[in-house]
């Protein structure tokens, strides 16, 4: 039987990614040669890759978890197909939200998400924003690599506490609350910010790109004793928020369950 170039092509991908052993009946060798075994050592290298940038970019939840059982795990979530490299690993918390063995430990996919917005904030595009001077119908939102997070457990502390410098006495009770983040790119330097539960909601607007009138209006029905003016400069002079050019679309940031 014979295969066009772009039909091998695909099977060899096919076989690579998918672990189709079809391609294993297409592949001419030497008798004395395995061609399964030579085969694997092209499957093994895409695992490896994947599984070192996950590694990358999920340290804290490997060392949460241990090495031997981080590979099992990124072996179990491995996704074949085009999907970009820069992007692999995304929804990487969602599948450990649902992952079985991790049941027991229910702040780990929060964790996940705290690392995935400081991974994604410092390679996210930057953001087209205007010089234009703030008008009723001027388009807001976060500046360039932010994103908003709302957690249940204290995943800032637990990120800080498995960070190589430091201490390694520390023990910390993991209690339930609310706990508000921003993780912000500025320049070429990340911050991590705590919120309160107003800020948090007026960025959580924010994030979503809102015109400056509708944002007030926001604000004030929400919150009626706020000083619409002091926060607004206060966020503009933090650099977090921007006017934005109103073409732009700005994506999603990484966030779990909004709170009521």
């Amino acid at each position: 039987m014979k295969f066009s170039l772009n039909e091998l092509q695909q099977a060899f991908i096919d076989g690579l990614l998918n672990k189709n052993d079809d391609i294993l009946r297409i592949i001419k060798a030497p008798k004395d040669c395995c061609v399964k075994k030579r085969f694997a050592v092209y499957q093994n290298s895409i695992f490896a890759s994947r599984q070192k940038i996950l590694k990358n970019i999920y340290p804290v939840c490997q060392k949460l978890v241990g090495i031997d059982f981080f590979n099992y795990m990124a072996n179990q979530y491995f996704h074949p197909g085009s999907q970009s490299l820069n992007e692999y690993g995304r929804d990487f918390p969602e599948f450990m939200q649902d992952f079985e063995p991790l049941q027991s430990l229910p702040y780990l996919p929060d964790v996940a998400r705290f690392e995935w917005a400081f991974h994604a904030s410092f390679t996210d595009a930057d953001v087209k924003i205007t010089k234009e001077e703030l008008q009723e119908e001027s388009i807001l939102g976060l500046n360039t690599g932010s994103y908003l997070l709302f957690s249940r457990y204290p995943v800032y502390r637990i990120w800080e506490m498995n960070q190589s410098d430091a201490s390694q006495n520390e023990i910390l009770e993991i209690i339930e609350a609310n706990h508000y983040y921003l993780i912000v790119r500025q320049h070429f330097d990340r911050k991590i910010i705590t919120l309160n539960n107003e800020d948090w909601q007026i960025l959580h607007w924010l994030r979503q790109k809102i015109s400056f009138r509708n944002l007030c209006h926001q604000m004030i029905d929400t919150f009626p004793d706020i000083n619409i003016l002091e926060k607004l400069t206060y966020f503009f002079k933090k650099g977090l928020i921007a006017i934005h050019a109103k073409c732009y679309s700005y994506p999603f940031a990484s966030f779990s369950k909004t709170p009521i």
